[in-house]
């Protein structure tokens, strides 16, 4: 179990790292989902064994937090990362968020750029936009 939890951990700090830094348009929002999913059961697991375990049992609280707190943007990132998404999509997305979401597409544009956007808040008018996308 323990190596288990830092094998977790680490490749929670490494994806967080690599989602953060990296081209937003790069992002893959499914394999992020199961980097997710699995390590909140394996971390629901760690809890269990390592209950009591001063240090331990932190480190696997601190962990599950910071995953808890990453997910509810998930459904922002899947959204946004449809496929369908044109030029003509970021332009309407602009429009109705009043951010210039036109720069999402390039590589410049970063996860951490994007949760700087406080889009969290307008989720379901992304999600609109970028369903219509998907649908054409």
């Amino acid at each position: 179990p323990y190596a288990t939890l830092w094998l977790t951990a680490d490749k929670w700090l490494e994806s967080q790292k690599e989602w953060f830094g990296g081209a937003f348009n790069k992002l893959e929002p499914e394999a992020m989902e199961g980097v997710l999913s699995a390590a909140q059961r394996t971390l629901y697991k760690l809890s269990k064994t390592f209950e009591g375990a001063e240090g331990l049992s932190d480190i696997v609280t601190r962990v599950r937090q910071e995953i808890d707190d990453f997910s509810p943007n998930m459904p922002l990132i899947t959204a946004l990362r449809n496929p369908g998404m044109r030029e003509r999509h970021w332009k309407q997305l602009s429009d109705e968020v009043g951010q210039d979401m036109t720069q999402a597409a390039s590589d410049a544009f970063t996860l951490e750029t994007m949760l700087s956007l406080n889009l969290g808040e307008r989720v379901e008018t992304v999600t609109k936009v970028c369903d219509v996308a998907g649908k054409e």
